[in-house]
This record gives C-alpha cells, structure tokens and sequence, in this order.
C-alpha cells in the first residue's frame, strides 16, 4: 500500500507541475498600478513646471538685466550660432553614407 499512495503522489505532483499557467501572472491590482502611474505622472509634471520656471526666470534675467536693447536678440543669435556650429561638427564627424553598412554581420 506504500508503493501505492507513493504512486498517487507522484501523480498529483506531476500534474502540478504540468498543468501551470503558461505565463507569468500579474503581481498587483489594476489599482496600485494606476497610483504608480499617477504619482510618476505627478512627479514628472512637477519637473517640467519647475524646470519651465527655471527657463522662465533666466530668460527673465537675461531680459531684464542690463541693457534691454537688443539682449535677448543677441542672446538667441548666439544660441543659433553654437547650435549651428554643433550641427556642422557632427555632419563632419558623420559624412553622408557612414551609416549602418552590415560591416558587423558575420
């Protein structure tokens, strides 16, 4: 009768591990994934605000201090220039047709 209960057990544990759920299931509620997401949304909103009032009060800075003809016209010119300038290093370090070419394939 051991032999046999043994049998009856090692039944019941290879059905267990045969018939599982063929993929992971959820480890939280709908809900604490929506908090989740609404606290990262919270916190992500108020970094932009904050950095939005940084850019505001330099920009106000850059306005106000100083003389005020021509400051700011100046100030964009010379972004336009180290942008531009940017822009015209990397087209140089990257010529036209240097892309992807499958060198890496084997």
């Amino acid at each position: 009768e051991a032999g046999r209960q043994d049998k009856a057990e090692l039944h019941r544990i290879y059905n267990e591990m045969v018939f599982q759920c063929p993929h992971p299931l959820p480890t939280m509620t709908l809900a604490e994934c929506a908090d989740i997401e609404m606290s990262q949304m919270r916190e992500r909103q108020e970094r932009e605000a904050s950095s939005q009032r940084d850019r505001q009060a330099e920009e106000d800075r850059l306005w106000w201090s100083g003389d005020r003809q021509g400051k700011r016209e100046e100030d964009e010119e010379e972004r336009k220039v180290y942008k531009d300038r940017d822009w015209d290093d990397w087209k140089d370090e990257h010529p036209w047709g240097s892309g992807n070419k499958m060198a890496n394939v084997s």
